[in-house]
């Protein structure tokens, strides 16, 4: 649950209380055209949900609080990584990106994370990829850092998609890996990319070719670029793609 807030500047008092709440939480809290708005974090946002409807009771004229804020819980705001993956989405499929997106902002990239996530979940793809790098068998040296339990702490992780067995590689790490138009192909005709692969083709995410992703094919990607673009180092794969020749 998302809360912008709108503060009248001359209530000094309330201000200081506010900017005292976001010192104690800053992940809670960024500002939006303007206003500051409130991201849920699950117990800690419950508890700045609470301070905040104090403030409200006590400032009732100077803050107000409403609901339907479309900035997505810990995925948009901070991330530069996810941010240009997505502006250069718009760039490289202008047309479509502006058909079924418009703009980019961090509404729209919000939007379309969400939506690539429903895609993965409603065809399967977690059937076939793991989300879980574990501390055994040297899955680090192949996969990248073992997972974290703060990873999964966001919008997007609940339920998280540890997936049920491993027919392709796992996921956690792919953002920033391949380029759009690699997963655009690869999605589109699997084997063109990466010949023997049992992945099959989805070419409902385009309007004939791999060159027009729809709605959909825009959201995977930008989700698939999302994994792991949390990492100070991103893309994690750049030596290894240039090892292995970007096959899987």
């Amino acid at each position: 649950m998302h809360f912008a807030l709108e503060v009248d500047e001359d209530e000094t008092k309330l201000v200081k209380r506010l900017d005292e709440l976001r010192a104690a939480h800053p992940r809670a809290f960024r500002t939006h055209e303007g206003a500051e708005v409130a991201v849920g974090l699950d117990a800690e946002h419950r508890f700045v949900k609470q301070e905040l409807d104090k403030l409200q009771e006590e400032f009732p004229d100077a803050l107000s609080v409403g609901e339907g804020a479309e900035v997505a819980v810990g995925l948009v705001p901070e991330n530069r990584n996810i941010q240009k993956q997505f502006e250069e989405l718009e760039r490289r499929y202008p047309e479509a990106f502006a058909e079924h997106f418009g703009e980019v902002s961090d509404e729209t990239c919000a939007q379309a994370l969400r939506l690539g996530r429903q895609v993965y979940i409603g065809e399967g793809c977690w059937h076939c990829h793991s989300q879980f790098i574990r501390p055994v068998s040297n899955e680090s040296l192949r996969w990248g850092s073992v997972a974290a339990s703060e990873e999964y702490d966001n919008e997007l992780q609940k339920p998280v998609l540890f997936g049920t067995r491993r027919v392709g590689p796992d996921l956690s790490r792919q953002g920033g890996r391949h380029g759009h138009d690699w997963h655009a192909v690869h999605l589109f005709e699997p084997t063109w990319t990466s010949p023997g692969s049992p992945m099959p083709s989805y070419p409902w995410f385009f309007d004939g070719s791999p060159e027009k992703p729809n709605r959909r094919g825009l959201a995977l990607i930008t989700y698939l670029q999302w994994l792991g673009s949390w990492l100070d180092e991103y893309p994690y794969y750049e030596e290894f793609d240039e090892v292995k020749g970007g096959q899987y």
